[in-house]
């Protein structure tokens, strides 16, 4: 029994096609290019290929001497710049983030002066309003004042007049008999010096 699915397996495995590609022809000149026929290379910061005994072999640089853009000290002057303007921009964001907590700080102590002024200006209407309040009763207390004074001088005028009216009028009766008496006088003086 334990048989069967082992050759059912390795039938299926035999089944299955391997194929493998041939190899190409550029295939053929990479590993050409690959494969060293002797011993190791050195080569030179200008690209030449120096011998292990110290000696440049080949006296035709692979690139061009004055091509900067392959060199190290080319690549370590560019990675010099990039951390020059890392630290740069890094002192600027710094001097930006302390600028912004200057600006926040000076922003909430604006606001808060603001909500201050605000509650001064509170109080302050409050104290309008409650002084309004007060010279408005005042005024109506004035006015009420000045209604009664002038009231209690009519009466006062009033009375006066009812108290110089009898004494007014017992001098113009006293005249009056006074006249009469002595048109009376005059009348009979002159009635008796008729006679």
């Amino acid at each position: 029994m334990k048989s069967f699915p082992a050759c059912a397996l390795l039938l299926v495995v035999a089944s299955c096609k391997t194929t493998v590609a041939p190899p190409s022809p550029d295939d053929a000149t990479t590993r050409e290019s690959i494969v060293v026929d002797g011993p190791s290379r050195l080569y030179a910061r200008d690209g030449s290929v120096v011998a292990s005994d110290g000696v440049v072999v080949q006296t035709t640089p692979v690139r061009a001497v004055g091509d900067r853009e392959g060199s190290r000290t080319y690549l370590l002057e560019l990675y010099q710049q990039a951390l020059d303007a890392k630290d740069a921009l890094a002192l600027e964001v710094q001097a930006l983030q302390a600028q912004v907590e200057k600006d926040r700080l000076e922003r909430d102590a604006l606001l808060a002066e603001r909500d201050s002024a605000r509650g001064k200006g509170d109080e302050l209407a409050a104290k309008v309003e409650a002084l309004q309040a007060e010279v408005r009763d005042l005024s109506g207390r004035l006015v009420q004042a000045q209604i009664k004074r002038l009231e209690a001088e009519k009466l006062l005028l009033e009375h006066m007049i009812a108290a110089q009216a009898p004494a007014a009028s017992a001098k113009v009766d006293a005249r009056d008999g006074a006249r009469e008496h002595t048109s009376a006088n005059q009348s009979g003086a002159a009635d008796g010096g008729g006679r």
